[in-house]
């Protein structure tokens, strides 16, 4: 499932990554995709270092195993395709 919480509306590449971790996640049921406002969960933030927003952190077992920072790893534009993101999480 994919769950947003607490929006932040001003950083509009947010919602870029939204659109796409939203179709990702209607084809992965067995994975949970969690959104949440970095700003907000200033705990969780600093926790997982989160400097630069869209991050995004993948956690398998408990543990961080990879963070997909900002757009450059996923070519460095904001009209990457889904598959792209999708391959890059994988």
């Amino acid at each position: 499932f994919y769950l947003k919480t607490n929006k932040r509306t001003s950083t509009w590449r947010c919602n870029i990554v939204d659109k796409h971790l939203n179709d990702i996640s209607k084809k992965h049921l067995e994975t949970k995709f969690i959104r949440t406002n970095a700003e907000k969960v200033v705990f969780l933030s600093e926790k997982l270092d989160i400097k630069v927003i869209p991050t995004i952190v993948i956690v398998s077992k408990g543990k961080v195993v990879d963070k997909i920072i900002g757009f450059d790893q996923l070519g460095g534009n904001d009209d990457f395709k889904t598959v792209v993101l999708a391959n890059r999480i994988k």
